[in-house]
């Protein structure tokens, strides 16, 4: 085989492992978490123990996960600009793990996902700081 067809099937190769771990990355979301969820409590975390619950109303807090890895939050802090609708960005999940990237340049937040109640509640422990937030399906 000549140095050009080496080149050739070794990029191809490297192509195609990119498209499987693409599309692995992009099946790791399980379905029951995209759609709209109302967030109902966030609670603070202070040495271990709770420190704190604020509750929410039905539409005060909300975040919308699409099926193509953005998101969209509306929620009860203004945003910067007046006129935005919310903020937006980017998620990854990884077996249990969900992190939002902000398309606006704020930290990355980093979670650790479960569902309760069969499926109903979305709760999401903040990695850094223990931050527990509690969502219901819309």
């Amino acid at each position: 085989m000549s140095q050009e067809k080496r080149r050739f099937v070794a990029v191809l190769v490297c192509v195609c492992f990119v498209a499987v771990g693409a599309s692995v990355a992009l099946s790791e979301t399980p379905p029951e978490l995209i759609g709209m969820w109302n967030y109902s409590s966030l609670t603070a975390i202070k040495n271990g123990r709770p420190f704190g619950t604020v509750h929410f109303q039905p539409g005060q807090w909300t975040l919308r996960l699409n099926a193509d890895g953005t998101y969209l939050t509306k929620g009860p802090l203004k945003s910067a600009s007046p006129d935005s609708d919310g903020a937006t960005g980017k998620y990854e999940v990884h077996k249990h793990e969900f992190d939002m990237m902000p398309d606006k340049g704020d930290h990355e937040l980093k979670y650790n996902f479960k569902f309760e109640e069969d499926g109903k509640v979305l709760v999401l422990t903040d990695r850094d700081k223990g931050t527990i937030i509690e969502a219901n399906r819309e």
